[in-house]
Parts: structure tokens; C-alpha cells; sequence
């Protein structure tokens, strides 16, 4: 049985991981690390970027149809196979140059699920087993359990990027981030979509009044939402499945659809990893760390979406293997300091916030203000014939501050930065409202925004 000794071993190779074993190589370490599915993780092969290909062909296809006797005459067709190709053309080499980078660069690749057998003891599958005095757990997260009558019937989002072609007919099992910009992206590729949410809407993470202004613009173009409800059971029948959802009032009801796609949330992949045999704290919400991401093994680390310290996000991921990297190879001493996180969700128009939501302004003991307004006439959505889009800001005008940022409509995905520029920075609102910005622009919308 090979046995192998390093300095520090990683256990999960996404973004984060990646980080934090080309930190430590370079800083002269005997580094390893392991991946128990595809080298690069969930994100660059079939999570955010694949997903946002499709987008991308998605918003092609609802700008022109938005268009249609504005300048423009006829809706392409839409070739399922050769979209598929071109998504895949992103994802298909990540895997590969991912490992060949590590190894380029000095450090130790395998392949399989790490397990801990011990405190610094690690064994992949049953014949190799590695010590390692600093262990950085980045094993990321995983589709949520759906454990119901005919589970085997169902797809997860990854199964969804796979497709060979487009059903007819899709039930989505969950909204938030991926049901929502899933479902919306199958309906105008041409799809009959049915939504089956436990939330009382769509995105629920983000603003409760765009999200019911998305809602109805959604059903108008032909999605059919069930909310407070959930799938019960999925048949297999002649005309392809039969799904069985029962909503919080009322009677159980069923729906008949060509496939079922699993968007039910996602959690932290901590279970069955050995966390107990290291001594290692954790609970069904991830591994707990401190904010300089130390587990309850001081020589041990967890990082990204395995922990319960920060929204399950790429980019805060990311930065944990910064802060964790600047600590254990540069000499520093951060301590994680999670600022306003700007969020979206890939829908069109896009949707997005930062900072302070209104339920929280409303709490709050100041005199804070709460700004909301509908945008669809303005020039920015006009132009493009847009069918909703809106804003809602949260100030305090006593320390002349923006706290909070929700937004909804063309580029809201972008202009949310800046957003989370200022409330992090704590820019004074008549500061912003003095800038010159370019225009025409989605962002120089904010200082009408801003009154």
C-alpha cells in the first residue's frame, strides 16, 4: 500500500483548494491534493460558467424576441446540440490543465474521495494512505438530499448541463439561484416549465417586491409556478414522468413533464470524509471554523463551501484561500472580515443585492430610508423593451450612507458592484451623486437612483 508523507495536504481541488496548494508549494512545502470528482471543481466544469453559456444563448434569444418589429423580423431556432458544444468547449480541458498546472508546479495529484483515518492520517480509496501535519478541507458542496419515491427519475443541475437535447416538458424541483435561472433559461429555449418551490417565491434570497415583479413577467412568458409546495413522488408513466406535489394548503395535485430537474439547494459535503476520526467539529450547516478559518484541530483548516462561515459563493471561496494563504506562507495574521457580499441569480432581466435588506432597514432602531421604485420606463430597460425592471435602496441619511442595494433589470448583475464598492467603502452618498459617470450606461442610472 503506497504511503505518502507531506508538509500539508489539500482535500478538494476547486478554486480555493487550487489557491492554497500553489501558495504553499511556492512557498517551499511538499504539498498534495486530492479530488474526489473532476479536477478544477464545481463551478468552472459544471456549475456557474457552463450555466452562464447557456445564459448567455438564453439572453440572445429573449433580446430578439423583445425586439421583434423594432428593427428586427424573425426568432432563430434553436440548435440544442450545437449549444451544448459550445458550452462544452469551456468546460472540456479544465480538468485536465487544472492537474497538469499543480503537477507543473510541484505538487502531488490524486484522484479519489479523502478520507481521515486518524488526526494527520488520510486514506484514498483502500491503497494509498498519506500523513500530513496541515490539512485544508475544501471539499465543497453537493445537491441537497431529495430523498423521495422515484428519486432515480430525477436529474441534478449537473445532469442538466449534460442534456443530449431539450425536453418538451420540465419540472423543477426547487428554485433560488440555479431553479430560477435554470427553469427561465429552458422556457425561452422553448421548453413548457413548471416550477415546484417551498419558498413563497422564485429567488427568494433577494428583494421580496422584485422578486414578485419578476414573478409575473416569468408567468406571462409562460412559466407555471407552484409555490409553498413540495414534490412528493415522481412516476415513471407511458407519457414519460408523472410528479405528485403537495403544497402547504390545499390538495395534492399532479404534474406530467419529460424530466425533473433536482434544484433543491445545495449543502456543505462534510458527511462521510472521517471529520469525527480528526477530531474535527462540524454539523449538518458545515465545518466550523474561526474567522482565520482554523477548525477545532488547530493544525487543521476548512475552507469554501464546506464551512458555516460565509454564503456558499466562488468568490468568497476564494477569498478565504487568499486570507488563508497570506496567514500560513506570507507571515500575516488576517482575520476573515466578510463584507457586504454582492449576490445575483442568472434570470433575465438579472437580479441582484448587497448589504442591508429592507426586513433588516425595517428592524433596525435608526431612521433609515427605503427607496423603491419601479424602473421598466426608464431609458435603460425602454430602449432594450424590457419588460420589468426596478430598484430598491436602502440609506442612512443621518451618516450620508448607502446600506443596502437591490436591483432588478438589464445589467443589474453588473451595476451591483459598485454598489458593493460604496456600502464597503462607505462612500458618502453626495460623493457618488457628484461623480461623472458614462452615459448612457446602467450605471449611470444610480445617480437618479440616488435622488
Amino acid at each position: 500500500m503506497p504511503h505518502h508523507q507531506f508538509d500539508l495536504f489539500v482535500m478538494g481541488c476547486g478554486p480555493a483548494g487550487q489557491l492554497v496548494a500553489n501558495s504553499a508549494v511556492k512557498a517551499g512545502l511538499s504539498v498534495g491534493i486530492t479530488e474526489a470528482t473532476t479536477y478544477g471543481g464545481v463551478c468552472p466544469n459544471r456549475g456557474c460558467d457552463p450555466k452562464k453559456v447557456h445564459y448567455g444563448v438564453a439572453k440572445a434569444m429573449v433580446s430578439l424576441q423583445r425586439l421583434q418589429g423594432k428593427g428586427l423580423n424573425g426568432i432563430p431556432k434553436v440548435n440544442w446540440a450545437n449549444l451544448q458544444a459550445w458550452k462544452t468547449s469551456f468546460t472540456e480541458d479544465i480538468p485536465e490543465e487544472t492537474e497538469k498546472g499543480l503537477l507543473e508546479k510541484g505538487v502531488k495529484c490524486f484522484k479519489g474521495q479523502a478520507v481521515f483515518t486518524g488526526p494527520h492520517e488520510i486514506a484514498i480509496g483502500d491503497d494509498i494512505t498519506i500523513r500530513a501535519e496541515k490539512v485544508i478541507v475544501a471539499t465543497g458542496g453537493m445537491p441537497a438530499p431529495l430523498d423521495i419515491p422515484g428519486k432515480e427519475h430525477y436529474l441534478d443541475s449537473a445532469g442538466y448541463l449534460e442534456m443530449e437535447s431539450l425536453p418538451e416538458r420540465i419540472l423543477f424541483i426547487g428554485s433560488g439561484y440555479i431553479g430560477a435561472s435554470l427553469s427561465q433559461i429552458s422556457c425561452i429555449l422553448g421548453a413548457e416549465v413548471t416550477v415546484i418551490a417551498s419558498d413563497d417565491s422564485p429567488v427568494g434570497h433577494f428583494d421580496h417586491d422584485l422578486n414578485d415583479m419578476w414573478t409575473k413577467a416569468a408567468e406571462e412568458h409562460g412559466i407555471t409556478f407552484h409555490f409553498s409546495s413540495k414534490a412528493t413522488k415522481i412516476e415513471k408513466i407511458s407519457s414519460g414522468l408523472k410528479v405528485t406535489c403537495t403544497p402547504e394548503e390545499g390538495d395534492d395535485f399532479a404534474v406530467e413533464v419529460d424530466a425533473v430537474i433536482h434544484c433543491a439547494g445545495r449543502v456543505p459535503n462534510v458527511k462521510g470524509i472521517g471529520l469525527d476520526l480528526a477530531g474535527i467539529d462540524f454539523s449538518d450547516k458545515g465545518i466550523s471554523v474561526d474567522p482565520q478559518l482554523r477548525t477545532s484541530v488547530s493544525a487543521h483548516y476548512a475552507i469554501g463551501d464546506c464551512t458555516d462561515a460565509a454564503p456558499s459563493l466562488t468568490p468568497v471561496a476564494t477569498y478565504q484561500g487568499r486570507l488563508l494563504s497570506d496567514n500560513l506562507f506570507a507571515g500575516k495574521n488576517r482575520k476573515a472580515d466578510y463584507k457586504p457580499i454582492p449576490t445575483m441569480a442568472m434570470i433575465e432581466p438579472p437580479i441582484a443585492g448587497v448589504g442591508m435588506s429592507a426586513k433588516e432597514a425595517e428592524d433596525d432602531d435608526r431612521d433609515l430610508k427605503i427607496k423603491f421604485e419601479d424602473t421598466t420606463e426608464w431609458f435603460t430597460s425602454r430602449h432594450l423593451n424590457c419588460e420589468v425592471s426596478g430598484y430598491k435602496l436602502i440609506t442612512d441619511p443621518e451618516n450620508d450612507l448607502i446600506l443596502g442595494a437591490h436591483l432588478l433589470g438589464p445589467n443589474a448583475d453588473e451595476v451591483i458592484n459598485f454598489f458593493a464598492l460604496a456600502i464597503a467603502e462607505k462612500i458618502p452618498i453626495k460623493r457618488l451623486q457628484h461623480m461623472i459617470l458614462a452615459y448612457p450606461t446602467a450605471t449611470s442610472d444610480v445617480k437618479k437612483m440616488l435622488g
